[in-house]
């Protein structure tokens, strides 16, 4: 029996009608076989030929029975079959390459180190600059040494911050520096920020290498409670002041 399907299977490869490669055609006279083809105990429909003593069966057929592929190359007439074991001779095709993920260097945030807090009297030194909060205190009017003088708006005040500076930084312009310079703004309790464009007051100059006592003035709201004061030593240093 095995002999017998082996031969089936020598003469599966003359069942397709193709060109000889001589440029010639070939007529043959082929009869319907009675062969019946079995696989496995199951009847199959696949149709025999009978051609000089010789069944040749249908390879397409046989190949699907089997699970075995079958690709067919019109450019060298040739039948391709791949068995299903995957043992097949197909060309691999070429997988991509993994390619390198791409390095992307983030920029290092800035590290801004936090000012310090004093308390209210402190001496405080800020980079170049050394200063002290001596006193606090309201008022609606101003007066400034030259004589000028400024009267609040309906429902503000100035809220008033007598210090002492002394510097040795030269400023980027000119040569003193002018007293609001040194507040970068005030706070109050309910976190309302006011800053130097609040100031009204505290124009006296401040030169370097002289320790200067000024009054500077910054307009708020009445009844406004301060919690602190941000002082500067005139460039990007700052520090915090606590007011009790």
């Amino acid at each position: 029996m095995k002999k017998y399907f082996l031969g089936l299977l020598s003469g599966i490869f003359l069942m397709i009608s193709i060109p000889v490669f001589a440029e010639t055609t070939m007529n043959i006279v082929a009869g319907f076989d009675k062969v019946k083809i079995m696989v496995d105990g199951n009847m199959t429909d696949i149709p025999t030929l009978l051609y000089e003593g010789r069944t040749y069966i249908q390879l397409r057929g046989v190949a699907d029975i089997f699970g075995t592929e079958i690709d067919w190359d019109s450019n060298t007439y040739t039948a391709k079959l791949y068995s299903a074991n995957g043992n097949n001779q197909q060309s691999p095709q070429p997988q991509p390459q993994p390619q390198p993920a791409e390095q992307v260097t983030l920029p290092v945030p800035e590290t801004k180190e936090m000012p310090k807090v004093y308390k209210e009297g402190s001496t405080v030194e800020i980079g170049e600059a050394t200063i002290k909060i001596i006193d606090t205190y309201r008022t609606e009017e101003v007066r400034e040494s030259n004589g000028s003088g400024f009267l609040s708006q309906q429902g503000h005040e100035f809220y008033a911050i007598d210090m002492e500076i002394l510097t040795d930084a030269l400023p980027q312009t000119g040569r003193y520096w002018l007293s609001i310079s040194f507040v970068d703004h005030i706070k109050t309790s309910d976190g309302i920020v006011y800053n130097q464009p609040s100031t009204l007051g505290g124009m006296a100059e401040i030169y370097p290498g002289s320790k200067t006592r000024v009054t500077v003035y910054i307009s708020i709201l009445k009844n406004e409670k301060i919690s602190e004061i941000h002082i500067s030593d005139g460039m990007r240093n700052t520090a915090i002041v606590n007011v009790e």
